[in-house]
């Protein structure tokens, strides 16, 4: 009977699989980027329809029109973002340099127009993570197409159900196979445009940040949920279930406060305009040196790269 009850709390402590473990944090990242693709794909978001390199369905992807700030740092006059064709490699070096002395929209630093906002970091993060490559256009294009669509037949399948339910047409899987035959029609997916890569590199940076929040939760928690457990080690014997038990505490804390920041209404403006790119970086440089077992010079390097992407590092 020993051996049996032994073998019982064996079975009933055994910890949780690496597929299990990992499932809602892959769910909660593929949320993370659908609801930002979805809207920057499909939503009615202003975009150029008059364009002849626009189709009907992703012309927030082939052919979108920038808001408000988005303008100035994808116009052509940000030579620190667009820099014209150099003459020599030293004419390219030194533009690659004059982020350093311009502000971030491309004003000199010293000039009266300036907003004196110092963000070389982000601004190399524009010139050098263009995308402006044939390859990187398809991947970029094909992957906003592939989750635009899915989301897309999910919202149109939950609204299907409902106008069945109620007595409306039912025919929501014609109008999906009408948008997925226009799809991946190669003539458009190299006209994925410049705008949509840095929007969809928002997202991804977003994403990253989704996964650190967890990480910061885990460890703002941790040391109280190991004094709880010292605490009641010397009163009762199920050490390990208790520990278990802390530490499936401790991953639901994990996902409740990323899917909390991935779903913060707050965060939409940061991460779906381009512009606010600068805050998306310092906050991944703060976040990252929180871990207390990053290495003191590695602080200083990240510390340093968040103030250089924008002033409200230091916050």
């Amino acid at each position: 009977h020993k051996s049996d009850n032994k073998m019982k709390q064996s079975s009933s402590t055994t910890p949780p699989s690496i597929i299990s473990r990992r499932l809602p944090s892959i769910l909660i990242y593929l949320l993370s980027i659908a609801i930002y693709i979805h809207p920057l794909t499909l939503s009615p978001t202003p975009a150029n329809t008059t364009s002849s390199n626009s189709s009907s369905s992703w012309t927030l992807i082939t052919n979108p029109i920038p808001q408000l700030d988005e303008a100035h740092i994808m116009s052509p006059d940000n030579h620190d973002v667009h820099p014209p064709p150099p003459s020599s490699l030293s004419a390219q070096y030194y533009q690659w340099m004059e982020a350093w002395q311009n502000d971030y929209w491309g004003r000199p630093l010293n000039s009266e127009s300036s907003h004196k906002s110092w963000r070389p970091i982000s601004v190399w993060s524009f010139r050098f993570l263009n995308g402006q490559t044939a390859v990187c256009q398809n991947i970029f294009g094909t992957l906003g197409r592939v989750i635009g669509l899915f989301v897309e037949v999910v919202l149109r399948f939950v609204g299907g159900i409902q106008r069945q339910s109620s007595g409306g047409d039912g025919g929501w899987w014609q109008e999906i196979i009408s948008l997925a035959e226009g799809t991946f029609q190669r003539e458009e997916l190299v006209l994925t445009s410049e705008l949509f890569i840095h929007r969809f590199i928002n997202v991804l940076i977003h994403v990253a940040l989704v996964q650190l929040v967890g990480v910061v939760a885990r460890l703002l928690f941790a040391t109280a949920a190991d004094a709880a457990v010292g605490a009641n080690t010397a009163t009762t014997n199920n050490h390990n279930q208790q520990q278990q038990r802390q530490q499936r505490l401790l991953r639901y804390t994990q996902y409740t406060a990323q899917i909390l920041f991935a779903l913060h209404p707050i965060h939409v403006e940061a991460v779906a305009n381009t512009a606010n790119r600068p805050h998306l970086l310092a906050l991944l440089f703060n976040v990252t040196i929180v871990d207390p077992t990053i290495p003191f010079l590695a602080v200083g390097v990240l510390g340093g790269m968040g103030l250089l992407s924008a002033e409200t590092a230091i916050f």
